[in-house]
């Protein structure tokens, strides 16, 4: 029996890889010695070290499934704040059992590791408010609220007052130096974290000092907004992205 702390520090995974190492040295040994002894040890230790690797990795698999089972019902619940859409929050928020079963299983032995019920430290990292222009209002086509979709009301108010409220935003990370565009007076909703998703119509919002070109190459747009009070929808770019 592999007792449970081997396997979740990888202590066991590591003794059976250093036995297997040892095994082909003692074999490339005894290859020019001729040595049984030699030839045995070393047949010994790849064979060993190769099955307690394996027992290793299996409990290891098992121990990752149980927690992942523990957690198959987590439900984050629907967003806290209306300036994140309930599927971006969902997203991430959930319990990943790729992920998060793996870190729930190392913060066991390891301290410095937050749990999964300690992993929210706070949604958005320096955000940076982002305000539409009326040219920009110009040339974005308002849209109507999808069907079925209450009305959004999100906080307005003088530019301090946004700020904090996304400084504030609870969860797990959303992003770093997220540009949040302020539109109608009102802080946008987040919708979306695909950059691979279609634009649909949605205007690119770049840095405000350097206003979006017709022609210009787009770049690596993760972020999608909504107006809550027009419906223009916009895409932007990290801050610290350019």
């Amino acid at each position: 029996m592999i007792p449970r702390w081997a396997i979740l520090r990888g202590d066991a995974a590591a003794l059976g890889v250093a036995c297997i190492g040892l095994g082909v040295v003692l074999l490339a040994l005894a290859t020019g010695t001729g040595s049984v002894s030699e030839l045995s040890a070393g047949a010994a230790g790849v064979v060993g070290g190769g099955l307690l690797l394996r027992r290793a990795r299996a409990a290891w698999k098992a121990e990752v499934q149980r927690v992942a089972a523990a957690f198959a019902d987590h439900d984050p619940g629907v967003s806290p704040v209306p300036w994140v859409s309930d599927p971006v929050w969902r997203a991430i928020n959930r319990f990943d059992p790729e992920l998060d079963a793996i870190n729930e299983l190392v913060a066991e032995v390891d301290p410095s590791v937050p749990r999964f019920a300690q992993s929210a430290r706070g949604g958005l990292e320096g955000p940076v408010l982002r305000l539409v222009q009326d040219a920009e209002r110009a040339v974005s086509e308002p849209a109507e609220a999808e069907a079925g979709t209450a009305p959004v009301e999100t906080p307005s108010g003088t530019l301090d007052a946004l700020q904090a409220s996304l400084n504030a935003t609870p969860g797990r990370l959303i992003g770093v130096a997220v540009r949040w565009p302020v539109c109608c007076g009102r802080l946008s909703v987040l919708t979306g974290r695909d950059a691979s998703a279609p634009l649909d119509g949605a205007l690119w919002l770049g840095d405000a000092n350097v206003p979006y070109q017709p022609g210009d190459p787009t770049p690596f747009l993760p972020h999608r907004f909504r107006c809550p009070a027009c419906g223009r929808r916009y895409a932007t770019a990290p801050a610290w992205g350019g």
